[in-house]
């Protein structure tokens, strides 16, 4: 397999990574706040353990975040935002691309939202 072959097969894998996280995200009812999916914050700190620790202590610290007693909302962006680690990591794509995903999820969310047509809610 040439570079080329490589270089397409993992596109295509991250691709199909970043269909199943929007299609999580849409399946959990989320809609944006303020303009946006997550907050900055939120994301950068699970983009940063990610990287430095790994995907199994990213999850521990995205398990962390889940309490019971937050609002709804909140709850449930913890949640998805779990989901979405575990989409990364059973995808098999390399830590820094997880964590760069992870890092612009917003953007990745609305540019998906908008190539499929429909408008950004």
């Amino acid at each position: 397999m040439n570079k080329a072959d490589k270089r397409a097969e993992k596109d295509e894998t991250v691709d199909e990574l970043i269909n199943q996280i929007v299609t999580t995200v849409q399946k959990s009812g989320m809609r944006p706040y303020r303009g946006v999916w997550f907050g900055n914050t939120q994301l950068d700190g699970l983009r940063q353990v990610l990287e430095r620790e790994g995907y199994q202590t990213a999850r521990v610290f995205q398990v962390g975040r889940i309490n019971p007693r937050d609002n709804r909302f909140e709850r449930q962006r913890n949640e998805t935002l779990l989901e979405v680690l575990d989409i990364i990591g059973r995808s098999g794509v390399d830590i820094k691309v997880g964590s760069y995903i992870i890092g612009k999820l917003n953007a990745v969310i609305d540019e998906a939202q908008t190539s499929e047509g429909g408008k950004r809610r």
